[in-house]
Parts: structure tokens; sequence; C-alpha cells
């Protein structure tokens, strides 16, 4: 359940969800949080059942009631998602209010009840002040809203997402390779080219150089692929982050992780968003394909590169 917890908080802890975020979600990724979500909070229901009652408290403390915050505060954004996109309102609005008064109660317990009330006042509500939308403000909730929800922003949705670790083949040179982190990335699974050394360098055009291939199928027309990075900085001043992209062994180009060059900082376009949402993406045009199935290469470059998911977007 913990790995579960850190995983979902590596999407957006609940102090960075906001509605910008939940409405930029692609359909598929809202269906899937959301379904992430109740998991989690099922699997919290569950796992403390079998806590023995001398233990509960420590629990809640401890596991429980940052898991049920987690869950409850995501699963009220992607209700009022599915409202902004027009579904039932009064069915999910009444959601909202049920997990509004679950957080409530969770807040009441665990600073009136637990321990015989030993942590009172240390657990805000859902009300923080009378700006929820400010910077102080524990979650920018989305029923404090005024703004005119941006629909624009709205993710293109992708034909075929695969998580990184589940490539078809890899080569590897030497003891260089991309290794599964376990627990990394919104995945869960991201690989990172390992080991991190200074001394392991390739050339855009180097056959020898660690490679992940991905089959995939077209119909005949142009192609997009999304690369989704951890967001990290070159590991030394001068360098950069770069991996070779091939499609059935022909280089197609070479892309540098977004924001990885150090000249912009933590309110740079790559950076800000890229920190909040655990990954930065670069999206690249395939060639012209023949029907079929065919096969696209991550090649390593640079040190330091962590590549969590791949999509593949028809035009």
């Amino acid at each position: 359940m913990l790995t579960e917890f850190y995983r979902l908080g590596t999407v957006r802890k609940p102090e960075l969800m906001n509605r910008d975020w939940a409405i930029s979600l692609s359909d598929n990724e809202a269906v899937q949080l959301q379904a992430d979500y109740q998991r989690l909070l099922n699997l919290e229901t569950s796992v403390a059942k079998s806590v023995p009652l001398n233990k509960q408290d420590s629990y809640t403390e401890m596991i429980g009631f940052p898991a049920r915050i987690m869950a409850e505060t995501g699963l009220i954004f992607m209700h009022d998602r599915a409202i902004v996109y027009g579904a039932n309102q009064s069915a999910h609005q009444v959601e909202i209010d049920r997990l509004k008064a679950a957080l409530e109660s969770e807040v009441d317990n665990y600073n009136n009840k637990i321990a015989g009330g030993k942590w009172q006042y240390m657990m805000p509500g859902t009300v923080t002040g009378q700006n929820l939308l400010s910077w102080n403000s524990q979650v920018a909730w989305p029923w404090a809203e005024t703004r005119k929800p941006d629909t624009t922003k709205k993710a293109i949705q992708a034909d075929i997402t695969r998580n990184a670790s589940s490539a078809d083949e890899q080569t590897t040179a030497g003891t260089a390779k991309w290794s599964v982190i376990p627990g990394l990335g919104n995945s869960g699974q991201a690989m990172a080219l390992t080991p991190v050394n200074l001394n392991l360098l390739w050339k855009p055009g180097d056959v020898k150089a660690p490679t992940l291939n991905y089959n995939f199928k077209t119909d005949g027309n142009s192609a997009k692929v999304r690369i989704d990075f951890m967001p990290t900085f070159r590991i030394y001043p001068g360098m950069q982050l770069r991996v070779a992209i091939l499609v059935d062994n022909k280089f197609i180009s070479t892309t540098e992780v977004p924001g990885s060059n150090g000249k912009e900082d933590e309110n740079g376009p790559n950076r800000n968003q890229g920190i909040r949402n655990n990954y930065v993406s670069a999206l690249i045009d395939l060639p012209a394909l023949t029907t079929g199935t065919h096969k696209l290469s991550i090649r390593a470059i640079d040190p330091g590169v962590v590549i969590d998911k791949i999509s593949f977007y028809k035009n």
C-alpha cells in the first residue's frame, strides 16, 4: 500500500493538486488515476481492518490518514474534472460532497480522538483561509475556483501508452544498461541508464550504445511519439542529457531531456511543471511509414537519463 501511496504522491501531492492540473489530463489518464485513487482507498480500508486495536492510533497517524487524504483529495479533483467536461453534474457533486465530509471527519479524528487528542489543532481541514487558491492554502480546492476552466489545455489522447520498462528488447554495452528502478516515476517502473558514470558517453550514431526497442504498428499515416523523462539535470555543467531516436534502425533525431541543460531555473516552463508532474516530455515526429509493425529505438548518449513512459499518436 505504501508503495502505491508514494507513487501517487509523485504523480501529484495533494498540496499541488488543482483544477488546471486535473483538466489537463487526457481522458485515459483521468480514468486510470481515478481507478488508482479508489484502489488505494479500498486497500487502506482492508489493511486497517487487520491492524490490532492497540496499534490503530499509530497506524492511522503514520499510514492510514496520509493514504486516505491522498486518495480522497485525488478523487475530488477527478469528479470535478468530470463535471467540467459535461458529465452528470449532480452525481459527481454528490461524490465530491461525500468525500469532503469524509476528509473533515478524518481530520477531526486525527486532531481530537487519536491518543486522547494529543494532536489537537495539528491537521487543517478543507478550509484553511479566506482564499483557498492562495499559495498558503493547503490545497487549491475546486469549489474555490471562480475562473472559467481552460479546457484547451487538455492533453491529446495517446493511441498507445507503454511503460518504458515494457521494452520488447534491449541491448547493453558492457556493464552499461537500462535498468528498472522500482517505485520510480509515475509508472513506478522508470528505466534509468546505469551506472551513472562520466566516462559512459556514446556518439548519436554508436550502434553499441545501450538501447531500448519498442515495437509499434502504424496504418501508413504519419505519427508522433512522446517520451516522458524524469525531470533530471545533466550530471555535470557543460554536459547534456540526450538520447538518440531511431525507427527501424534509421536515425531520426537527437532528443535532449527538456529542462536538463541548466538554462532555466525552477520557474521556467519545463522545470516548473516538470517537477510538479514528475515528468517532462519530448514530442517527436516520426517519418511516413508503411502499414504494419515497426521498431522505435531509444539509444543512450549521455549518462543520467531516466525514461518513464512512451506514447504513440496518430496524426
